[in-house]
């Protein structure tokens, strides 16, 4: 139901102790083609006639989830994800099916049930060819996007909203049916928060870190509220990063020769430092003496920030009067510690296990606060994640990763394209000037002719090829192609063709993508994901409470993160849009 005034309400502290057992190692299956087979899937169908429909929709997005974190690190754990997976219905074999599996893609394929080729946000980041210059996933400088406070990522300067969304998410959907729908969005970042939030969402909030002690906490866009809300400025008072922080910073939970299968220590050199990382790179990772940085701001680099997110949403139950009455609400929340860990220390290292030991008890916390705020039958939840995540490459395991290593496309660019363009004839005054973001896009002068602007990211494409790193490379003019298989046997590159042409925006990607080996990373430091390989697109979907709530059911048909929308919006009794706006997935067969 929709209010004109916030209440509020408070969470309990999050418990932290926990089992253990020794998580699986990963494995070669980790490299292979991920291209999902249709799954068993029916359009729109209706619940069991038994089935109340429930009052809210909650889907929780783990940021870098890979889907084998139950199997990994299952018997350790004993909360909220113990609970979801042993009471709801587990998806074994879900998947992302795009090529470029980053996290502003990932959010909104989930909202949307539509391929990035489809919704437009192709990638976190993309060049504009029009405008000359990169746009970020929630780039908007329009007056009203204006961010409250100083957001350290520069949000001062540039505002914030889901404008580059092409196609109405999941949210829009419900209030489409019925005005009265309420949407809440809550994330650490402001991406992951207003694209799951969609085009309208009543309040869409994410972490400002500031950067001092004076500044940092949840906030908001003037789109969307005159000011932060005065529940949320009251939370952000609390200063509960302080207090989860504690003395010592983060310290592991459990003693390291409990972690077993995850590595205790990341090499310096190889621990990714991106956003100002202010942290000591080991155990315990502490705030850097001298550092004018207090807990608040480096909430992304600890545990505390996803319980932080998890502890405001429960807040947002009685602040946003989320459902309340038969009027079906929306909350929408993603958990990003997972992948700032991933990312700077790898996935199988001791500080991603230990994320998630802490990860289970907060889910377990915000679970209690569902059941007594909207009732445990009054609500269905849906936990996925935007993307997988691949190994750090200097401990991939050699058997599964032949090819492990870094191909950083920028320190190859020069060579290449000299080769290329003596290939094809071009003048090296001619060279087209790049712009490097999830691939390469080349600013020819208007000297040029298309021709031979084609005839040089082919020529291009074949000297990346050439690299040992490299499985493939993609052109504009390929993806654009409308050639199929017809009438020749299929291959693996037709796999791929297809998950990369589902990640291909004529005006928003690059003229080339790369697609690096399996174990090959495109950073020199750390470890993340963006590829079409199984570690990457594979990924949990859960699905839990109203009709759901029993025995574990584990479904081992495939399915995909386009079908997730389609499955909730039919649980709740809301069509999806039809004509240009029509999802690209469907809504799971739940009999």
């Amino acid at each position: 139901m929709r209010l004109t005034a916030p209440l509020t309400c408070a969470l309990a502290s999050l418990a932290l102790a926990l089992a253990c057992s020794k998580p699986a190692q990963p494995g070669a299956s980790d490299a292979r083609s991920a291209e999902a087979p249709e799954p068993g899937a029916k359009p729109e169908p209706e619940p069991k006639a038994e089935s109340p429909r429930p009052k809210l929709v909650v889907v929780l997005v783990v940021d870098q989830m890979r889907a084998d974190v139950f199997e990994r690190y299952g018997a350790q754990l004993d909360g909220g994800l113990r609970r979801l997976h042993d009471e709801g219905r587990v998806y074994t074999q879900a998947r992302h099916v795009h090529a470029l599996t980053e996290t502003g893609p990932g959010h909104a394929t989930v909202a949307t049930g539509a391929f990035p080729a489809h919704h437009g946000i192709v990638a976190n980041r993309w060049y504009d060819a029009a405008a000359g210059e990169k746009v970020g996933a929630v780039d908007d400088e329009v007056a009203s996007a204006r961010v409250f406070g100083s957001d350290s990522s520069g949000r001062e300067a540039v505002g914030a909203s889901a404008r580059h969304l092409l196609r109405p998410a999941l949210g829009d959907w419900m209030q489409a049916a019925n005005a009265d729908s309420v949407v809440v969005a809550l994330s650490l970042k402001d991406r992951a928060s207003l694209l799951l939030g969609g085009q309208g969402p009543d309040l869409a909030l994410w972490y400002d870190d500031g950067k001092d002690a004076d500044s940092g906490g949840f906030t908001t866009t003037e789109r969307l509220a005159p000011a932060i809300p005065e529940w949320v400025a009251a939370y952000n008072a609390k200063d509960r990063a302080k207090l989860l922080y504690g003395e010592a910073g983060w310290i592991p939970s459990l003693p390291l020769d409990e972690y077993a299968g995850s590595r205790a220590e990341t090499r310096a050199e190889v621990v990714a430092t991106f956003n100002d990382f202010a942290l000591t790179k080991a155990f315990p990772h502490a705030i850097e003496r001298g550092s004018a940085r207090t807990p608040k701001n480096v909430v992304r680099d600890i545990p505390w920030g996803d319980h932080m997110t998890l502890e405001l949403a429960a807040e947002a139950l009685d602040a946003m009067a989320l459902g309340q009455d038969a009027v079906p609400d929306l909350l929408l929340v993603s958990l990003s510690g997972g992948d700032y860990a991933g990312h700077r220390y790898g996935p199988f290292s001791v500080e991603v296990h230990d994320y998630y030991l802490r990860l289970d008890d907060a889910i377990g916390t915000f679970l209690t606060a569902l059941d007594e705020k909207v009732g445990p039958d009054g609500y269905v939840l849906a936990l996925t994640s935007d993307h997988g995540g691949g190994p750090m490459p200097e401990y991939a395991d050699p058997a599964a990763f032949p090819k492990r290593g870094r191909f950083v496309v920028k320190e190859h660019y020069a060579a290449m394209a000299a080769a290329a363009a003596e290939r094809v004839g071009l003048d090296a005054a001619q060279l087209p000037e790049p712009a490097f973001t999830h691939g390469v896009s080349l600013r020819f002068t208007e000297a040029v002719d298309e021709d031979t602007r084609k005839r040089f990211r082919a020529a291009l494409a074949e000297e990346l090829r050439a690299h040992g790193q490299v499985a493939d490379a993609w052109t504009r003019d390929e993806l654009s192609a409308t050639e199929t298989a017809a009438g020749r046997p299929a291959t693996p590159r037709d796999s791929y063709r297809a998950a990369y042409r589902r990640s291909f925006h004529p005006e928003r990607s690059p003229d080339l993508i790369v697609q690096v080996e399996p174990g090959v990373y495109h950073y020199p430091t750390g470890a993340g994901h963006g590829t079409p390989y199984d570690y990457d697109q594979r990924v949990p979907i859960i699905l839990f409470g109203e009709p759901f709530v029993g025995p574990a059911e584990v479904v081992e048909t495939p399915a995909r993160t386009v079908d997730i929308a389609p499955t909730l919006a039919s649980l709740v009794g809301v069509p999806a849009p039809g004509g240009a706006d029509a999802p690209d997935g469907a809504a799971l067969a739940l009999d």
